[in-house]
């Protein structure tokens, strides 16, 4: 549309309007196409409706099976923590087992080597005797101490006390200590 100088008035610019030819009136659809195109719509609207619930339940099942793999991922993560729990656990069970052992045999060394060393004292003092007598009496002594009184530090002190106490009187300072 072209602007020309004469359609310029009072400051306003008019545009040339052509008429357009009439358009045809609208096409009159009968009873019967207009029945057919309510059904072709319902058609097409249950069909969209049917592809949406597919669609649905294509997603539910996606979600579905994805939990699913979550739970199978978890309880397999849960099994190997608790199978790892449970390596742990036999692993320190034996190195407990392991510590206990070492115990005892050091045990069972001191014990021996405290056996053997008042064994050795006692052959010492047996030996130092200047007299069957002496050596009968000490041998008597001596013989009375057991094994467990060897072992027990304790017992072992209070025996060889009452043993002295026969041969020396006690003093008074040595009571108190």
């Amino acid at each position: 549309m072209a602007i020309d100088e004469d359609l310029f008035v009072n400051g306003n610019i008019e545009n040339e309007i052509e008429e357009k030819p009439k358009a045809k009136p609208k096409r009159k659809l009968t009873e019967k196409q207009l029945e057919n195109l309510r059904k072709g719509r319902e058609k097409m609207a249950a069909r969209r409706k049917a592809a949406k619930e597919k669609e649905e339940k294509k997603n539910l099942k996606l979600t579905i099976k994805e939990e699913k793999k979550g739970v199978k991922e978890m309880n397999k993560q849960k099994k190997e923590s608790k199978a790892k729990k449970n390596r742990l656990l036999k692993e320190q069970e034996k190195e407990l087992k392991h510590l206990e052992k070492l115990r005892q045999i050091e045990k069972e060394k001191q014990e021996e080597e405290k056996l053997d060393k008042f064994q050795q004292i006692r052959t010492k003092y047996l030996m130092n005797c200047n007299s069957s007598e002496q050596y009968e009496s000490l041998k008597k002594h001596l013989d009375d101490i057991e094994e467990e009184d060897v072992l027990d530090d304790e017992r072992l002190k209070n025996k060889l006390i009452d043993m002295i106490k026969i041969y020396v009187k006690p003093s008074e300072d040595s009571e108190n200590n």
